[in-house]
């Protein structure tokens, strides 16, 4: 995957639930240089934490969207959420 493109702006509004609840939904980006408006969709990463075992929680979930502009796959973070404990169960 490429890294993520700074011209790259998300056109999609943000969930009051957050992006993680909407993970494989669709969402449109923006390129700034052309106008081309791409549509993909929302991937998450879970990452696991190296913190001690006393933190709140193991991991965060990393928010992407994910396109394809000419025809290569191409992604722009959007941020991380930490879930809370019970939804880690």
């Amino acid at each position: 995957m490429n890294p993520t493109n700074n011209n790259i702006e998300l056109l999609s509004p943000t969930p009051p639930d957050g992006w993680a609840a909407h993970g494989g939904n669709y969402v449109a980006v923006k390129d700034k240089e052309t106008g081309f408006v791409y549509i993909g969709n929302i991937r998450l990463y879970r990452v696991y934490s190296t913190k001690s075992e006393s933190s709140k929680s193991p991991y965060e979930i990393h928010i992407y969207a994910q396109f394809r502009k000419d025809n290569q796959p191409r992604e722009k973070y959007l941020g991380s959420e930490t879930p809370s404990v019970n939804e880690q169960k």
